[in-house]
């Protein structure tokens, strides 16, 4: 074991255990760890707000927060140090900018959807039939259900 290995290790098999991993995050200590739990509850809450600067926000994927604008955008850009590689040996993610828009109303996604200035949106169940029926009258988009937890359906080109 060295200082780079995680080792978990439950009481009985646990076929979702990888799965049940994903939503446990890794928090870095050297940022951290001057916020005190016990003493002050809302710390973590305080480490990593809306005004933290980017470059104290620790990730460990594939992309680093690179901008964020308040209740609007999150952008994130390609990882030059991701540990990820194809087959060939070229670093991965291929993409060098992932944004996210910001759009709280579920009918203003699929209006944004619709009008081209979003590759996907999740679409609620009361949206579902009326969209469907458009994919298969012919809509340049397809209905697919997914497996997310909050969105087990999205809309997709």
């Amino acid at each position: 074991m060295d200082a780079h290995t995680v080792k978990v290790s439950a009481p009985r098999p646990y076929g979702a255990m990888l799965q049940a991993l994903t939503f446990v995050p890794i928090l870095p200590q050297h940022k951290l760890a001057r916020f005190n739990p016990q003493r002050d509850p809302d710390g973590f809450m305080k480490a990593w707000a809306t005004n933290t600067p980017l470059k104290d926000i620790v990730g460990t994927g594939p992309f680093m927060l690179s901008s964020y604008t308040v209740d609007q955008k999150v952008t994130l850009t390609r990882n030059p140090h991701s540990w990820r590689r194809d087959p060939a040996g070229t670093q991965l993610p291929y993409m060098d900018r992932l944004e996210y828009l910001i759009i709280k109303s579920p009918d203003a996604q699929i209006a944004s959807f619709r009008a081209g200035q979003l590759d996907s949106a999740p679409i609620t169940g009361a949206q579902f039939p009326d969209l469907k029926r458009q994919e298969v009258a012919g809509a340049n988009f397809r209905v697919v259900r997914g497996v997310g937890l909050n969105n087990p359906r999205s809309t997709g080109r």
